[in-house]
């Protein structure tokens, strides 16, 4: 499924919360970042799937760990970037883009301001 900025309050449709999150994956040349996600079901079978984001302008990530450590998604938010976008003059113009906000259950947060997210199952 493909998330732009009108569509992307739809990811809160899939319940994300206490997925696991392995590893971040960025491709610098290709402006993408990846997010391998496993997901407990009710059976306590695991679904795998993957968050791609596009079109990637900014991205930061806290290895900081003020809640302890975790790896497990708490919550996961949309925004207008608008914070992001201020400190970044080229993109103030850029009226596509939108901040996926990841926080973890460590108290970290993975921010990812893009234009497209895609959600896949592996």
């Amino acid at each position: 499924m493909i998330f732009d900025k009108y569509t992307i309050h739809k990811i809160q449709d899939f319940n994300l919360h206490d997925a696991e999150v392995a590893k971040v994956t960025c491709d610098y040349n290709m402006h993408r970042i990846e997010i391998p996600l496993k997901l407990c079901k009710c059976n306590n079978s695991v679904k795998e799937v993957i968050i791609t984001c596009e079109d990637v302008q900014y991205a930061d990530i806290s290895f900081y760990e003020p809640w302890g450590a975790g790896v497990y998604v708490n919550e996961v938010s949309i925004n207008d970037g608008a914070d992001i976008i201020n400190r970044l003059v080229e993109y103030q113009s850029n009226n596509e883009s939108f901040c996926l906000s990841i926080l973890l259950n460590s108290g970290d947060r993975i921010n990812i301001l893009t234009s497209k997210v895609i959600y896949s199952e592996i």
